[in-house]
């Protein structure tokens, strides 16, 4: 029963300070795959994620990076929803690199996601999921919350010519890189998202 979604590709096209002038990367591009079945569909709803303006970004120091952020209420963040049975929950485990690389030149990685489930894609409604400096987590979260509302009455028991009802829920991608003094070039990693109906619910 497990779902998995790879966001392959991560990119970022750095061009360094030339002739003592800073000049801009041409962008970073994400590309996305997804695998659905077993009841849980996975959808991208938006199918890139840029750092800096307009994809823009300039090197730092060693000593001084240049932090460059997509930030939760950005346009730019990656939001996958989840649909499913919505009185099930799913665990959702994000497994990402610590750092996008170009050979042996690196470029760190703040990975950070979020969850909205309580129908709606909205930000002001979701709540963080901690990943590690890793940037592995996990969490376990209903497709459809009540909120703070009280519980509701039992689920009607699975049989034959009965579909459940289904419900959306909302992953949000997000974070920052510290650029460094590196080389210019493609910069590229891998995140992992899988999802799975909890076993015991």
């Amino acid at each position: 029963m497990k779902n998995r979604l790879y966001i392959s590709a991560l990119s970022l096209l750095l061009i360094l300070a030339w002739a003592g002038r800073s000049m801009p990367a041409l962008g970073q591009e994400v590309n996305f795959n997804t695998y659905a079945g077993e009841d849980i569909t996975l959808t991208v709803t938006n199918q890139e994620m840029s750092f800096g303006e307009n994809g823009m970004v300039v090197s730092g120091t060693q000593t001084q990076p240049n932090k460059v952020e997509i930030p939760l209420t950005s346009g730019k963040k990656t939001t996958i929803t989840i649909e499913g049975v919505q009185f099930l929950d799913v665990i959702v485990e994000i497994t990402g690199p610590s750092n996008i690389t170009n050979g042996d030149q690196n470029i760190p990685l703040d990975l950070k996601a979020a969850y909205a489930n309580l129908g709606q894609d909205q930000i002001a409604q979701s709540r963080s999921i901690i990943l590690d400096s890793n940037n592995y987590g996990t969490q376990r979260f209903r497709i459809k919350g009540r909120g703070n509302g009280p519980p509701g009455p039992p689920p009607v028991p699975d049989h034959e010519g009965y579909s459940p009802p289904t419900g959306s829920a909302y992953l949000y991608l997000y974070g920052e890189i510290q650029v460094g003094d590196v080389n210019s070039g493609t910069y590229t990693g891998t995140i992992r998202v899988d999802v799975s109906y909890a076993q015991n619910q």
